[in-house]
């Protein structure tokens, strides 16, 4: 009964196998279409070294602001897909740059990306450039710098 079963699971596996192989045969080849074709982001990263939760916004280009919370001791990776050319919208970001004073004072950033992603059939293969940025804190005043 062992072995029997164990024939009958070699050839359920045997044409489960086949299956796949005829349908690798049948795929596209590498190189030739489009599914090689590069798929990259441009994207930054901030990190919050800090002690504090950090709250500020970011918009791409001329789109609309968004809110985001960051707690401290983590980073965020923020992207936008590029387009044909290689490029993406610039990435803005605003903070409050006063702490403890009971408003909001905004301070305004224009960011930069690195290119983030599959780079087409190639040497590169798999690409991380991707830009990063820290908060900081000098007593009460709060700031964002590249790494």
């Amino acid at each position: 009964m062992k072995i029997r079963n164990l024939t009958i699971a070699a050839l359920v596996l045997t044409a489960i196998l086949g299956f796949g192989i005829s349908q690798v045969n049948a795929a596209e080849k590498t190189g030739s279409t489009t599914s090689d074709a590069p798929n990259l982001k441009g994207q930054f990263v901030l990190h919050n070294d800090t002690k504090v939760t950090r709250h500020y916004e970011l918009k791409w280009g001329k789109g609309e602001w968004k809110k985001y919370t960051l707690e401290a001791g983590y980073e965020i990776a923020h992207s936008h897909p590029l387009d044909t050319n290689g490029r993406a919208p610039s990435p803005y970001i605003r903070l409050d740059s006063k702490a403890d004073d009971r408003k909001v004072t905004w301070k305004d950033y224009h960011l930069h990306f690195g290119k983030v992603g599959y780079a087409g059939y190639g040497p590169k293969g798999q690409i991380d450039e991707s830009l990063h940025y820290e908060f900081t804190a000098n007593g009460k005043l709060l700031d964002l710098v590249q790494r």
